[in-house]
């Protein structure tokens, strides 16, 4: 009997979701070391602002979903208990997946004259975590 407000492995949604978080995982892993490399003035391209915006809001949903998610061990026993599933999620991926999240760039970034715009371009470095994910790519298309 599946169980309400748990999302399991084996429906399209989830199917979706994940074809879906998988494109925008690699559309990061292309963008986050350009912009590491090149980094733009905001005001001149605030469409590009905004795609990054729109990745950080989908990785927080994906962060939600997978706190709700059933997942199959590798015996094929589908584990659906809320506690379990927030608990295995919370001490493997959940720290990396919110540390990508965070806008610390922004945080940091008070002004170009200011001494903190090297800890801002240290920020940056953060968005290289969601390359990590790469890692959980792999384990999805397995």
């Amino acid at each position: 009997m599946k169980k309400l407000f748990v999302i399991y492995p084996d429906t399209t949604f989830k199917s979706v979701w994940d074809i879906t978080m998988s494109l925008i995982l690699l559309t990061s892993c292309f963008t986050t070391p350009l912009d590491l490399a090149f980094p733009l003035n905001v005001e001149n391209y605030v469409w590009y602002w905004a795609m990054c915006l729109s990745l950080d809001i989908m990785f927080l949903i994906d962060v939600l979903i997978n706190c709700v998610s059933a997942f199959e061990t590798e015996d094929f026993e589908i584990i659906d208990d809320r506690k379990t599933i927030f608990t295995t999620y919370a001490t493997s991926w959940m720290s990396i997946d919110i540390m990508a999240i965070i806008p610390f760039d922004h945080m940091f970034d008070v002004g170009a004259g200011n001494g903190l715009i090297r800890v801002a371009r240290i920020g940056k470095l953060y968005k290289l975590v969601k390359i990590t994910r790469l890692v959980r790519l792999l384990k999805i298309v397995k």
